[in-house]
Formats: C-alpha cells, structure tokens, sequence
C-alpha cells in the first residue's frame, strides 16, 4: 500500500508584441492567434496530488518514487502523502540510533473508499525487514496499516508506501507517522517477575507488546489483568517479519502456573485463542520455537479481550457418555441451496482418558457434518473423533485433520432421531487445560458441494 503526490494551480498568459513599420501607421497591427497557455511552472502551481511537468502541465504524480528520492521524514511527525498515479509507490527515510521499537501508522484522511495501503521497511543495507497490510490482528477503524518492528542497526531507514491493488485517485491521501514504540519487555525477567505488566485489559482494544530475544534459551515474560470471568483472549502477531531471525513462540499460563497455550510461528501461522479464562492475572512467555536468540530475534505478541463468554457452548462435565451427553442447540437458517442447522461447542480433556460426549437431533434426510480445531489455536491436543447413532453404531470418525482435529462431511442422508459427538485424545498421556477444542455440527438437507 503507498504513495505521494503534490501540486496548486495557476495560469501564465503570454502576448505577443508586433512592430511597426515606419511611416504607416501610429499602431502594432495585432495577431488574433496567442501562444498556448502555460498550466504550470512548478509543482505549487498544481493540485496537492499533481507535479508540473516538462511541458509545464499539471499531472498526477509526485517526487519521492525512488530511494534517491525519498522525503525525509521527522520522528513522531504526520507526513501527508497521495498515491496519485497508477502503481504510485512513495518513499520516505528517517534515522534510528538503533535498538529502537517502531510503530508506523498510515490514515486514510483523502475520503477514499477503496485505499488500501501496503507499508514495506527496509533496513540501511536495503533488505526488506518488515511489512504490513492492515493491522497484525485485521482491519482497524482508525488506521489503514499498521506496522510494529524492532529497529537492531542505526542508520537511514527506508519506509515504501503503496497501494495494494496498485490503484490512485485525487482522494488517495494518506498520513503517514512514525514514532518510537514503549510498550516492550526488558532484561532481566521471570515468570513470577514480568518485565511488561498491563492493568485491566478492555474489551475491544488491541495491546501490543514488543521483545527481544537476546541470547539462546531466554523467555521474555508479561502480566495481564482480565477484568472478569469467562474471558475470551485472542493473541496476534505481525504477519511479515523479515528481518527477524525468531520463530516466535508463546504460551499462556494462569499464576498457578497452569499452561491455557502454546502457539509457535505466531503471526505468520495464525493466531491463538483461548475461549474463556476465569479474571485474574493471566501470564504470557515469549520465546523462540527452536530456543535460538540474538539481537536479530525480535518480535510483537497483540492481546484482545472480547466480551465476556465465547459464543461457542462449552461443554459440561460429567459428560464422558452417550447417556450423559450434553445437548446442543441448533441455529437454523435458510440458504440458496436449502436449511441448515448449526450447533458450537468447546471443551477441555482435563483429565487422562477423559472424552466428552455430546447430543445433536438431526431432521430426516439430512447430511450431519462435524468440523473442528485444535492446535492452530494453541492447543496441545490431538484428537480424534466418532459420530454414533442412539444404537451405539459408528456412522462417521477421524484421527486425522488440518490441524489435529479431523472433520467429517455430509454423513447421510440420516433417518430423524438424536446423534452423538464423541471427542477423545488419541494419546492417553493428553490432559489439562491446554488440550482444548473446538467444532461445529452441521446438518443441512444437501450435500456441501450443492453450497
């Protein structure tokens, strides 16, 4: 996403002047035709997106497209630039002590409706070291990017700011900030000693939290205060982090010193979730995937809260049998393609062996499907699943999934009656609170393909 553009208008006439012959008359004869107008003679002469050009005519376009060219830029100061010219790319420089954390916003302030910037970081030896579409977590209402990095080198930083889809417009105007960033971990740090603490979260909002790994093995610790039970808590990590040796991995612990997750490539292999954490202090560690570190190992972990209890059922303990099975409601809705009926669940295999059971009433003629997830979130748990009739019968089951827990399609068409869901660990030596799920039972009176 980026880009820049500048101009104002005015206008120049030019006369011409005939002379005389002696003799013939007191008066120069005029010259009804005139040279043709001069739009510009430089760039203030144009609109703010346009630049005069040699023919001293105003087009769109500006003078920061190349890294010779790039505008200097102050820290914490807002730059306002157009991409005004089709695949516009914009250049802008600035200077690091190094060590620095940066945040780099960019503002939609020109009305565009279909702006979408792009912000690439380049390091003084001109290696790309960090970009940024949107936000780590998605679309934000305030800012169009959003970019966080960690600044190892001193020297001229390169920033390029472009438009996704290449696109420009009069109304393509954008503000551009970089300022240092203070919300990081520091040395030394444990788990009962965080370096970073934040109190209360808010729902809502998106903390950012910027660390570096300094030396193999090292663990950069932060404190979180939930402000009431059954809180959701969604982690985040930026999604382009080229300049960062680090494979960041994070893990979610209650005081006790319970582990709720742990997530490894966070950012550029999703996001982790939990689905309901009790308020209270919550601790989060950072670290390497492979316990490597060094100046180069840096990274940002993004926390949100949401409202108080995830949408999904969860399930009720003692439910480790058909006939203790938890029942499921079921959302139905009409489709193009016909009715289809929805039921969530999440659970928990807290203890060895344990395996949760729940119920589902499925209409004659329609197709039951289950689908599900587990370790992209952050669980530890691979699970397994069966789907059963009320005689008991196997009528679909998996060991295998995208993401450790298998889905099953369009079991059917089934006779009306109640169905069973059974969620269990393929390895018994699974259990805690981080051997969590979560899945979708879907009936519908067609086949997936007929979507």
């Amino acid at each position: 996403m980026n880009k820049h553009l500048l101009s104002v208008m005015s206008l120049m006439l030019f006369a011409t002047i005939g002379g005389c012959k002696g003799g013939e008359s007191d008066e120069a004869p005029t010259d009804d035709s005139e040279e043709p107008s001069a739009e510009c003679t430089e760039d203030p002469d144009c609109a703010a997106w346009e630049i005069c050009d040699e023919d001293l005519t105003c087009v769109g376009g500006d003078r920061n497209n190349a890294i010779d060219e790039a505008e200097l830029l102050f820290w914490d100061d807002a730059d306002e630039g157009y991409l005004s010219a089709e695949g516009d790319q914009d250049f802008y420089t600035f200077t690091a002590e190094g060590g620095e954390f940066i945040r780099v916003t960019t503002a939609n302030i020109g009305g565009s409706e279909t702006m979408d910037t792009v912000v690439s970081l380049y390091s003084p030896s001109g290696k790309l070291h960090a970009q940024e579409d949107n936000h780590p977590a998605g679309r934000v209402n305030t800012y169009d990017t959003v970019l966080f990095a960690y600044l190892p080198d001193a020297g001229a930083w390169t920033l390029v700011v472009e438009d996704l889809n290449g696109d420009s417009g009069s109304s393509f105007m954008y503000e551009l900030i970089v300022g240092e960033y203070g919300a990081i971990t520091r040395e030394s740090d444990a788990f009962d000693d965080p370096s970073y603490e934040r109190d209360p979260l808010e729902a809502g909002y998106i903390y950012a939290v910027g660390f570096v790994l300094e030396e193999s093995g090292d663990v950069d610790w932060m404190e979180f205060d939930l402000p009431y039970d059954d809180c959701p808590v969604t982690l985040y990590g930026p999604l382009y982090t080229q300049g960062s040796d680090a494979v960041p991995k994070v893990e979610l612990f209650l005081p006790t010193g319970e582990r709720l997750l742990s997530k490894e490539g966070l950012g550029a292999q999703g996001a982790a979730q939990y689905f309901e954490v009790d308020g209270g202090k919550l601790i989060l560690g950072a670290s390497d995937a492979f316990g490597d570190g060094s100046e180069d190992h840096w990274g940002f972990v993004l926390i949100q809260i949401s409202e108080r209890g995830y949408p999904y059922e969860q399930e009720e303990e003692y439910n480790n049998s058909d006939a203790d099975a938890n029942e499921l409601e079921i959302e139905w809705e009409s489709t193009e393609a016909g009715e289809r009926g929805s039921a969530y669940a999440w659970g928990v295999m807290d203890e060895l062996g344990d395996e949760d059971w729940f119920a589902v009433e499925v209409d004659d003629g329609f197709y039951l499907s289950v689908a599900g997830t587990a370790d992209s979130l952050g669980s530890v748990l691979d699970a397994a699943i069966e789907v059963t009739d009320e005689f008991g019968d196997v009528i679909g089951e998996g060991t295998f999934g995208d993401d450790d827990f298998p889905d099953v399609y369009d079991i059917g068409p089934l006779d009306a009656g109640t169905y069973y869901v059974r969620v269990l660990a393929e390895g018994d030596e699974i259990e805690g609170l981080d051997a969590y799920y979560r899945f979708a039972a879907v009936q519908r009176d067609y086949k997936i393909a007929d979507e």
